[in-house]
């Protein structure tokens, strides 16, 4: 009987183990990996921006180092005159911060979708 008290104890101290550790499922951690590598990849938007006086080469340039310091812009686009195509990560900056430091320089971007 006291082989049986013994093994019963072991059990006992088993479940209460995993009562406070539950076991994670082994594909967890990639499931886990998985959703936040489609996450960050959906989060990105491409907008095309117009801006009036956005005229020359060098206008674009000074936009573009200025965008590229934000953290969360990903690309800027080839020069156009009057436009401007930027893709950034919505989970790390938004709109409103990429025309205002557009703003800062004294570009005019006009909000038409």
């Amino acid at each position: 009987m006291s082989q049986y008290k013994c093994q019963f104890k072991e059990v006992a101290e088993k479940q209460q183990k995993n009562m406070f550790h539950p076991s994670v499922p082994p594909k967890y951690d990639a499931l886990l990996k998985e959703y936040q590598e489609n996450l960050a990849t959906n989060a990105v938007i491409t907008l095309s921006m117009t801006i009036l006086n956005l005229k020359t080469k060098e206008d674009y340039e000074s936009i573009a180092v200025v965008l590229r310091s934000i953290e969360g812009v990903k690309d800027i686009g080839a020069f156009q005159e009057k436009k401007i195509s930027v893709s950034y990560n919505q989970h790390q900056t938004s709109l409103e911060d990429i025309v205002y430091q557009i703003s800062r320089l004294g570009y005019r971007y006009i909000n038409r979708f």
